[in-house]
């Protein structure tokens, strides 16, 4: 439980970490496996190296259960501080939920009104404040919204595989010099049979580099399309979905503090 919120007001937060630990646990294991590998597709027409990937192993659907779970947990005490702060105003929670916008400002204000217009003035004053619809600066409270709809209505998947970074192996006169990380330029998901990782063209292929000898590997994590980082790659789950509980978690504490 964050230290925002106070103990006890809720434990669908410290369910939804549970969840997580489960989930991290089970795609731990599944890459482990060495679900994937990548070979070199030579084309007979530019010459060029293609590394594809070859899918030995689905992510599970299980990922996306548990995934699942880990959401709708975290969105849930949203909706249960919404019940706690319209108690506290003395009127009867039934309907109050937290208010996420659909579009923009003024369907968020509606909101507002629909889920705690029972709760006191201050309160629905500093949720209007959080803007908390797209566009308005809360994207995560909004990725956690709308991944617990569409959890509702199919699986939170593809969990996929992503390429997360490839590590340049250099070897001089047979001795490994190395290896030199480096992040893909455009994202990559979902990785498929045969998906394109890299490519070497056959200019740069058969430059004569002396004692020089380059190699690749090629690391993989578990991503979902909607989620992704600032520079528009998809980001691992594990720690994404941790920020978007983190956060919610933060909101409901300050929340709480207007009726302690």
């Amino acid at each position: 439980m964050n230290s925002t919120t106070p103990s006890g007001v809720t434990p669908k937060f410290r369910r939804s970490r549970q969840h997580l630990d489960d989930y991290n646990k089970a795609a731990k294991e599944y890459l482990e496996r060495g679900p994937f590998e990548v070979y070199v597709d030579a084309q007979p027409g530019s010459g060029d190296a293609v590394y594809r990937v070859r899918v030995l192993e689905a992510p599970p659907e299980d990922l996306g259960l548990i995934l699942g779970d880990v959401i709708h947990n975290a969105r849930s005490g949203l909706d249960h501080i919404a019940h706690r702060l319209v108690e506290a105003n003395g009127k009867s929670p039934d309907g109050a939920h937290f208010p996420v916008g659909k579009t923009g400002e003024e369907s968020f204000r509606k909101a507002v009104k629909s889920g705690l217009g029972d709760a006191s003035i201050p309160v629905r004053e500093a949720v209007r404040a959080m803007r908390i619809y797209p566009g308005g600066g809360d994207e995560d409270l909004c990725n956690l919204h709308e991944l617990d709809l569409a959890d509702k209505h199919r699986l939170l998947t593809p969990v996929g595989m992503t390429l997360s970074s490839f590590d340049l192996l250099t070897r001089v006169n047979g001795v490994d010099v190395g290896p030199l990380t480096m992040l893909p330029r455009d994202p990559i998901f979902p990785i498929v049979e045969a998906t394109e990782v890299m490519r070497i063209a056959e200019a740069a292929r058969f430059v004569d580099t002396g004692p020089f000898s380059n190699d690749y590997s090629f690391r993989f994590g578990l991503a979902i399309e909607a989620l992704l980082g600032p520079d528009g790659l998809p980001e691992p789950v594990g720690p994404a979905v941790e920020r978007l509980i983190s956060h919610a978690e933060d909101v409901a504490g300050q929340l709480l503090q207007l009726i302690l």
